[in-house]
């Protein structure tokens, strides 16, 4: 989870000219997309590979390998979950105007 707090600021905070918008926002929807497999990939490996050198290191057979990858897959979840909803508010930015703009009955 840290991981995916850490990309999300970076992202967010990169200035970016004018636009109050996240840089990520600005890249065409195919790239956009390939970067949230990319991070979803470097949560997974690096939970199973961190996991794998732990247990090699402290001779706990595969148990931290679990751990990791579950770590890197809760990681990956949250982080490709966030992003994931900036790319839909990025492709419809009407649909979030419009929903602001309805006033309740």
């Amino acid at each position: 989870m840290f991981t995916s707090v850490v990309a999300r600021q970076v992202c967010d905070n990169i200035p970016n000219g004018s636009s109050k918008k996240p840089i990520m926002s600005q890249w065409p929807p195919a790239m956009q997309l390939m970067g949230i497999g990319w991070y979803v990939a470097t949560c997974i490996v690096f939970g199973v590979v961190g996991g794998v050198l732990l247990d090699g290191e402290l001779g706990t057979g595969f148990v931290l390998t679990l751990v990791g990858l579950a770590l890197g897959l809760a990681s990956a979840g949250w982080g490709g979950y966030r992003m994931l909803q900036d790319f839909f508010v990025a492709q419809h930015p009407r649909r979030a105007d419009d929903q602001e703009e309805k006033e309740p009955e």
